[in-house]
Parts: C-alpha cells; sequence; structure tokens
C-alpha cells in the first residue's frame, strides 16, 4: 500500500494497481482499489476507480475510463464530468475558488463548476 500526504484532513492510499494482462482494443482495465484515511489511519471510505487526487476545497477527482467524477469527503458524486466532454479533456486542475481549470485536446480552456457544468470556455 502506498499512502500519500494528508490534504483536507484526509489521506489517499493506493491498496492495489492494475492487473496486469493483456487486453484486446478498447477493453478495459480493472480499477485500481484506492482508500482515504483519517488522522488516525482508520478508513473513511474506499473506491475503485483508475485514480484518484488529494482533497481540494472538500472535494476529489476521480477519474474512470468513462468519466471524471468529484466526490466528497464521505466518497459520494457531487459532480460528474460527462462523455462528451471527457473524450476531449486532457488536462483537469482541482477546484480553487470554486472553479476547476481544464484543458481541451484542442488547446482550448474551460472552467468547471462544482455541479460539472461549463461555465467559461475559451475559443
Amino acid at each position: 500500500m502506498h499512502i500519500f500526504q494528508f490534504s483536507d484532513g484526509l489521506a489517499r492510499a493506493k491498496k492495489s494497481g492494475y492487473i496486469k494482462k493483456r487486453r484486446k482494443k478498447g477493453e478495459k482495465k480493472e480499477y485500481a482499489e484506492w482508500l482515504f484515511l483519517s488522522k488516525n489511519f482508520e478508513v473513511v471510505f474506499e473506491i475503485n476507480a483508475n485514480w484518484v487526487s488529494d482533497f481540494q476545497e472538500n472535494l476529489a477527482r476521480v477519474y474512470y475510463d468513462d468519466y471524471i467524477a468529484f466526490i466528497d469527503k464521505t466518497g459520494n458524486e457531487v459532480a460528474k464530468i460527462e462523455n462528451n466532454n471527457i473524450n476531449n479533456i486532457d488536462w483537469i486542475d482541482d477546484f480553487k475558488e470554486g472553479l476547476a481549470r481544464a484543458q481541451f485536446k484542442d488547446g482550448t480552456m474551460c472552467y468547471f463548476d462544482k455541479e460539472g457544468k461549463i461555465v467559461y470556455r475559451t475559443q
């Protein structure tokens, strides 16, 4: 298990990695097991995903094959970046001052609100 630094009162830990196997084109990966730990090192919740971020502004990014979700400190999804955007997103930041910045593969940028909606996009 690999434990990351504490952020917003919780530490993320990667319990397991991907199962290595030969995949056919289009076949999805097995998700990794992630834990979020309290400062007493007790498991607050578990989640299976490709990758998770630290908490910022009480939200963490969770990457799945088909979408990115933002979760609260109980593991519930509070915002979801839909499929039509995720395939075109190059990267997305944590929330700062209520907005998450993202860059699309075409070089344009946008800001998402905490409901997963684009509030501004460059041309």
